[in-house]
């Protein structure tokens, strides 16, 4: 493939194109397959063409962090030119994979917009990033659930959930916290015999038999858990190798032809520092790919204030539709916590604004809590007729809907998964807004 063009999308503003137009039309080793004026034409264009990079302005019309990540997710390597440095400010806030800045030479300009090739030291072999080869059809839901700093319960939210929904379908419930999550802890794995990482590293390879490889490294699966996929073992060494251009996508369509339900338990940071950040990176790109986002929000104050700003972020940074969020507040009645009345109204308005409402509200129940410390247990699954896993069956039930024939339709803001009990293609789920 070294003898091969690059071959290049262009998101360019016209003064950035003419900047470089000499780099971009003078070398053999560069193929410019098409140009857009707007981040929807691109996007229309990375739909229709086989390319390997994109060259992005900060200003391109309708361009922000979620269209960066969704280009990502497809397997482009976002480059942005900066010609001014407030230019690449802004194109460091929409994240792409690297900033090039004229004067530049072609061989600078190749080295941004290639990949860079990295070294499997556990596996012996080497990874491009190149993880489109082989993607399998994918025919399961991926359901993100996302908290935000200092809220309480996001990841027993998911994990109580996928626990809830494996009792009925194929479901997985996939680690996805960059910063590093508790489960290894918690079911007393070892990462490092099995993880997201060994998964993204055998697509790298397409390896034949990643099927068999990856039913060896998940966990769980006893005792009511579902099966889990473990998080990165070291993730500020190892997570750049998740998180290259399209290798999430990938990872969750290979997931997500084997099981009707792909539930990812995120990080809550979502908002890019002065670097890179693969953490970050990770949960944006989860996020834009998945069908459904459960946003948890936490009863008090400072918890609400950080919840509102991380709903914004998903709406209008990372142009998450609002029909794909659902909301929960959690630690309904916990020590400490609001209670009042007024306090729910006032978070049924804010999110009204936003044309949403609270999908449940989960109480504080401490005896439930107390059972899943001596038991071991999920926190539904600890007291499986007290009031929170009630109620989150409730929302399970409101987001999940049984069905015969995975093309009927079903309301928008619903996702489809299949009767219980069948496997295989009938575990397909239809997806109302993809129609």
């Amino acid at each position: 493939m070294s003898g091969e063009p690059i071959r290049v999308l262009l998101g360019l503003a016209p003064t950035d194109e003419q900047a470089i137009e000499e780099l971009l039309y003078a070398d053999a080793r560069l193929s410019i397959v098409a140009g857009a004026g707007s981040a929807s034409e691109l996007a229309g264009l990375a739909s229709r063409h086989a390319a390997e990079a994109v060259l992005l302005s900060h200003d391109l019309r309708g361009l922000d962090a979620g269209e960066v990540a969704r280009l990502r997710a497809r397997g482009l390597r976002t480059v942005g030119l900066a010609l001014t440095d407030a230019a690449g400010q802004r194109l460091g806030e929409l994240d792409v994979d690297a900033v090039a800045r004229p004067p530049l030479s072609p061989e600078q300009l190749l080295e941004r917009l290639r990949e860079p090739v990295r070294v499997d030291t556990d596996q012996g072999s080497s990874a491009t990033g190149d993880t489109t080869s082989s993607e399998p059809a994918r025919n399961g839901n991926v359901l993100a659930v996302l908290g935000s700093r200092g809220t309480p319960g996001s990841s027993e939210v998911a994990l109580s959930l996928a626990a809830l929904v494996a009792q009925r379908w194929r479901t997985l419930l996939v680690e996805c916290d960059g910063d590093g999550g508790p489960l290894a802890v918690r079911l007393d794995a070892d990462p490092q015999q099995g993880s997201l990482l060994g998964l993204a590293r055998a697509l790298q390879r397409d390896d034949p038999e990643r099927g068999e490889l990856l039913s060896r490294w998940l966990v769980g699966g006893e005792r009511g858990w579902p099966q889990v996929l473990l998080g990165v073992p070291d993730p500020e060494r190892q997570l750049s190798e998740v998180v290259t251009a399209g290798a999430v996508q990938t990872l969750l369509a290979e997931l997500s032809a084997r099981f009707a339900l792909v539930v990812c338990d995120l990080g809550q940071r979502l908002s890019r520092g002065s670097e890179p950040d693969a953490a970050v990176r990770l949960h944006r790109d989860v996020l834009v790919c998945a069908e459904a986002v459960i946003l948890v929000l936490g009863w008090r104050q400072e918890q609400l204030h950080a919840g509102f700003r991380q709903l914004q972020l998903l709406l209008d940074e990372l142009s998450v539709p609002g029909e794909r969020i659902r909301v929960v507040v959690n630690g309904q009645g916990a020590p400490g916590a609001a209670t009042s009345a007024d306090t729910a109204s006032a978070i049924s308005h804010e999110l009204a604004e936003h044309g949403l409402s609270v999908q449940a509200w989960l109480p504080w129940d401490a005896r439930a809590l107390r059972g899943s410390v001596r038991l071991g247990l999920p926190l539904a699954l600890a007291r499986p007729r007290g009031r929170y896993a009630t109620r989150l069956r409730r929302l399970v039930d409101a987001t999940l809907v049984p069905t015969q024939q995975p093309e009927r339709h079903a309301p928008p803001s619903r996702l489809l998964l299949p009767p219980a009990g069948r496997t295989g293609r009938a575990e397909e789920v239809a997806l109302p807004w993809r129609r």
